[in-house]
């Protein structure tokens, strides 16, 4: 999953091969493309983040996205 994540955060990136906690925002992700990465990572992985992770907490970089759905995985079963 870690994998799958990372390269659907990589695909809306402006760079390529980045640190774990860089900010999004640092990757030229804005408030418009996390939108598109959020529903690429839920159609992918087919998973559907609740209402109540959907914090700027969750949402800082790469790592805090992993961990996201993670943890909605390990919801779902």
């Amino acid at each position: 999953m870690r994998e799958r994540v990372l390269n659907l955060i990589e695909r809306h990136s402006q760079q390529q091969g980045f640190a774990m906690d860089v900010p999004l925002v640092q990757l030229g992700i804005d408030s418009m493309k996390l939108i598109q990465v959020i529903l690429d990572i839920e159609t992918e992985l087919g998973l559907i983040a609740p209402d109540q992770y959907m914090t700027e907490e969750w949402f800082r970089s790469p790592e805090t996205v992993v961990r996201l759905f993670e943890e909605v995985a390990r919801l779902k079963e």
